[in-house]
């Protein structure tokens, strides 16, 4: 797999999930749960390539610890979502202002953090991979092999 070339990777928590996987989401981003022996952040590293800066958009108290590094391009990832192999290359093939969705789920897009923010997507990619999201606590165990 590719690697991405002068990316940004912030991993985003989506306020919903995150209250549902209370209180293990108190002290930490989605993204920095163990689902098996490594992080969902450290199973997208692994598929996407080891040598990009990381950081979260988190819940409000957690933005102290984990801040968000934010750059000129980001690619934007949902934190509570495992990857596989083709998921993780769907992410890296999206151009500037791409968002890919599973379900009318945003899992990334690529580009300005303001686009993000509002919302601005030049266009919306549906996955055509099956995805393994952390809804509930219990989906760690469900999700482990």
């Amino acid at each position: 797999m590719r690697n991405i070339p002068i990316m940004n990777i912030i991993f985003f928590d989506d306020n919903e999930v995150r209250r549902h996987l209370l209180p293990l989401t108190y002290t930490r981003p989605t993204a920095l749960l163990r689902v098996g022996i490594t992080t969902i952040e450290e199973k997208w590293k692994s598929m996407l390539g080891t040598d990009h800066t990381c950081s979260y958009l988190t819940a409000a108290h957690l933005k102290v610890k984990f801040p968000a590094r934010v750059d000129k391009t980001n690619l934007m990832i949902a934190g509570h979502v495992t990857p596989p192999p083709s998921l993780a290359a769907e992410a890296l093939a999206l151009d500037s202002g791409q968002a890919l969705l599973h379900n009318g789920t945003l899992i990334a897009f690529n580009g300005t953090a303001q686009d993000f923010d509002n919302k601005r997507y030049t266009s919306c990619i549906e996955s055509q991979c099956e995805v393994m999201k952390l809804v509930m606590p219990y989906d760690i165990f469900m999700i482990n092999a």
